[in-house]
């Protein structure tokens, strides 16, 4: 152990410790980082006592060393025709945002689902029955019920009657009773619409409540409950249910969207699947915030819920984050992505979080809609083929996996205007004592210290929130309206005395020191982030990335270097594939790049998400600078809005969450919740 973690190579050899570089007061608990130049430096020294070393020599670890995967997705997954979902991006939206196809774009995207029907289409991916079901209820609903702006263009209509008799002869009956349910909108005069009734109960459920939807028309609360527990959860691996057609099911769910989902509509969404598994636990602990970030994730900027979460525990705010692994249509970096590069345990079930909650050294839990509301993290593949968010990317943000005994808050992100109130309106019916919306980057929580661009986008600006909170300690459900305080507010940073900032961005290259840090708590099972008896004392490993890959752990890289080979076999096959339609060098060589460009893509989101990770933890560590004061910010301004004990003095709220952070509490409690996480047992 004393070798590899101290070797003679001078390269990555321990420096000597200086003071200047001390972030904490606790000599037992000093992370200092040094930089030079373009070159990233990162020293790990454990300190253990001699005790805990013999232990670590003869014990087994009781779990095992996480993998990184190259790619969140589920690679059971078939992917959608591109073709195809690039029209989904402008036709499946809303009646104001929908951006109508010239006729060059609708031709293509025809004739691209007639040859995908005729099993004719070699050079791309097929055309899903989800897909379809999608873009033809976009056609349907923008002819039957928006306004003349974002009906069908005049090349849509030339486009769609000179492939429409084509189409109807090869498309399946859901599909053409999709696009045209009461034979009014494509001028054939076919009975298949009007007739259509399904295959099965569900579907006959199912079809009659698209007749509605397809018109423009709204649901009722038990009518769209009856339709999702009718047909989910879906089977994962054929994406896909055997009681209904994926084509029904994508058109039910991009069909409401598109028609403005109602109260009711998203009533029963939110509240459809809350006992699936029976009661949800309560938590002993006095409060409890319910974070509802976007499940699709970050792409570009900092995401910082998981960090802020740690610090809000320190004193006594018991947070509870929720999400998945990887959701469309961003894909982008999710706290389930952070939690599993860092080796916590990511299959917790609520009453485990609910066991991590109550533990006084942690204080916070994660748990994956996986394992909570295995119904909806069935849909997860059917989303990729939707393309556009169905009104469960705006339910699933406001769940209460876990109860409490004290009081409880809810605090979810939105990007989009008009949807800062129906999610009020959703946490109003959860009960709960307060409630908070936010529009951070990205349409998620994490509040920006920018100051607002002259050039910014219409609309609500980043950093406005609203929200209520209750005025006594009665569920908010049973209060009176004069006992609930309403507020909205945009959040100006500097007012607060914090530095105006760019946001760090984790879509960048990510430096060694992640990629170094983490690889060394994935060797080492003795590591602090598995066993309690180590005691992270200094880091000061001067390190080259590419070197040290040559040192830390030949058993890891040997299985990274397996996966790559299985990868590699894919892309030649696949290259192999394209290539035999093309017809010459040109596009051999836009196929060879088209596929590097994907295998480069899945190795940037792991990056991505080491970058996140590294901001965090340096933040953590004590480190000032954007990354720091955001979780500062987020931390106190949520303590304030929210109304916690403790924090009516905003200055207080910002204070407490400095000194959780500086007095390195915080740090310690993301590491415990890492290490207890695996030992944790229902």
């Amino acid at each position: 152990m004393k070798a590899l973690l101290y070797p003679v190579d001078p390269l990555i050899s321990p420096l000597p410790i200086t003071t200047k570089n001390r972030v904490f007061s606790n000599p037992q608990f000093r992370i200092p980082i040094k930089r030079v130049g373009k070159r990233c430096c990162i020293a790990i020294k454990a300190v253990l006592d001699s005790a805990s070393i013999e232990e670590l020599r003869h014990q087994e670890p009781d779990i095992k060393n996480p993998a990184l995967s190259t790619s969140y997705r589920n690679s059971k997954f078939p992917k959608p025709n591109q073709t195809v979902l690039d029209a989904q991006t402008k036709v499946c939206t809303g009646p104001t945002q929908t951006k109508p196809l010239n006729e060059e774009q609708a031709l293509k995207v025809l004739d691209t689902i007639l040859r995908s029907a005729k099993g004719g289409l070699k050079d791309e991916d097929p055309v899903s029955k989800a897909q379809l079901g999608a873009f033809f209820t976009a056609m349907t609903i923008r002819a039957n019920a928006f306004p003349e702006p974002t009906q069908w263009s005049e090349g849509e209509r030339r486009a769609m009657d000179h492939y429409w008799p084509q189409l109807i002869r090869v498309l399946p009956k859901d599909v053409i009773f999709i696009a045209d349910p009461e034979d009014s909108i494509m001028g054939i005069g076919s009975s298949i619409g009007p007739k259509f009734v399904g295959n099965s109960t569900a579907e006959m459920r199912l079809v009659g409540a698209l007749r509605e939807v397809l018109a423009g028309g709204h649901l009722g609360y038990e009518e769209v409950q009856g339709v999702l527990k009718d047909i989910l959860p879906l089977k994962v691996e054929e994406m896909g249910s055997s009681n209904v057609s994926e084509s029904l099911l994508s058109a039910f769910m991009i069909g409401q969207r598109m028609n403005r989902e109602t109260d009711r509509e998203l009533k029963a969404y939110c509240l459809a699947f809350d006992d699936e598994l029976g009661p949800a636990p309560v938590a002993d602990v006095n409060s409890l915030t319910h974070y509802g970030e976007p499940y699709d994730g970050n792409t570009r900027y900092f995401r910082s819920t998981l960090f802020v979460a740690a610090v809000r525990s320190c004193y006594g705010e018991s947070c509870l984050l929720h999400g998945v692994d990887w959701m469309p249509p961003k894909g982008g970096i999710t706290e389930e992505q952070m939690l599993m590069f860092m080796g916590a345990n990511t299959q917790l079930t609520p009453s485990q979080a609910k066991m991590l909650l109550e533990d006084n050294e942690v204080g916070f839990a994660y748990v994956s809609q996986r394992e909570a509301r295995p119904s909806l993290y069935s849909l997860i593949g059917l989303r990729e083929h939707i393309k556009k968010r169905p009104p469960l990317a705006t339910a699933e943000k406001v769940q209460q996996i876990v109860r409490a005994r004290g009081k409880e808050a809810i605090v979810a992100g939105f990007y989009h205007g008009g949807y800062e109130e129906p999610l009020l309106m959703l946490m109003r019916r959860r009960g709960v004592h307060a409630g908070l919306v936010v529009k951070g980057e990205e349409g998620a929580l994490s509040m920006t210290t920018r100051l607002r661009s002259a050039n910014a986008s219409k609309g609500l600006p980043v950093n406005y929130c609203s929200g209520f909170r209750s005025v006594n300690l009665a569920p908010a459900c049973a209060v009176d309206g004069v006992s609930r305080e309403s507020f909205n507010i945009e959040v100006n940073a500097s007012d607060y005395g914090f530095a105006s900032t760019d946001t760090p961005r984790t879509d960048r290259s990510v430096s060694s020191i992640s990629l170094v840090l983490f690889q060394m708590f994935f060797l080492f099972p003795g590591f602090d982030l598995y066993f309690a008896s180590i005691k992270i004392c200094q880091i000061k490993i001067q390190a080259n990335i590419c070197n040290a890959q040559k040192r830390l752990g030949p058993a890891y890289f040997a299985t990274k270097q397996k996966e790559k080979e299985i990868q590699a076999t894919q892309v030649t096959q696949n290259a192999e594939s394209s290539t035999d339609q093309c017809t010459n060098k040109e596009e051999v060589e836009i196929a060879d790049m088209q596929i590097k460009e994907k295998a480069n893509m899945e190795e940037r989101v792991e990056e991505d998400v080491a970058r996140n990770i590294e901001l965090g933890l340096a933040a953590l560590r004590g480190d000032k600078g954007p990354a720091y004061d955001r979780i500062v910010l987020n931390a106190g301004m949520v303590d304030h809005l929210l109304g916690s004990d403790g924090a009516q003095d905003i200055s207080a709220a910002f204070d407490r969450a400095r000194e959780a952070i500086d007095s390195g509490k915080a740090l310690r409690r993301l590491l415990n919740y890492i290490k207890i996480s695996n030992k944790v047992i229902s």
